[in-house]
């Protein structure tokens, strides 16, 4: 596909998104630029309340962010990142910006919800690890199986902290 082509592709996403946007922000009387700085205030308000440092966030956004996508697809994920030139430009793109979200530190936790849109496209680098290692269908059941552990073991440990 042509850089002409990619840029029209980009323009008319940038376009259907303001075709939304702007009927919607008029008919219901919402600015959005004032709705976004109220966030960015109330969400410092809680690191005033609950301190913590850059580099424990640095270290610990990664950690969520692999348990978040699931521990058995964060793995097949890594080997698929290994493969290199295999892998779509997408999903380097997706994991550059992901990096410089974690440096720039204005996500400091909460990353499994914030960063939820960006992990689809890290689990395009999943499929590409299965395939590569020629993972079968037993390989794909023991991996849905682990997730499902993962799952009911995470959940088990917030019923632990905030019983129902």
């Amino acid at each position: 596909m042509s850089w002409k082509a990619r840029i029209g592709l980009i323009a008319a996403t940038g376009l259907g998104f303001m075709a939304i946007l702007i009927p919607t922000c008029v008919i219901s009387r919402v600015n959005p630029l004032v709705i976004a700085s109220w966030n960015l205030h109330h969400h410092a308000r809680f690191y005033d309340e609950y301190p913590r440092t850059y580099w424990y966030w640095l270290a610990a956004n990664p950690i969520e962010l692999m348990i978040a996508l699931g521990l058995p697809s964060a793995v097949w994920c890594l080997f698929g990142l290994c493969q290199g030139r295999s892998v779509p430009v997408s999903v380097w793109s997706t994991l550059a910006v992901l990096v410089l979200m974690n440096l720039i530190g204005r996500n400091l936790g909460e990353v499994a919800r914030l960063w939820m849109l960006f992990m689809p496209l890290l689990l395009v680098a999943a499929g590409e690890g299965c395939h590569k290692l020629r993972a079968g269908p037993s390989t794909l059941a023991a991996s849905t199986a682990l997730l499902g552990l993962q799952t009911l073991t995470l959940q088990a440990m917030i019923q632990v902290v905030y019983p129902v």
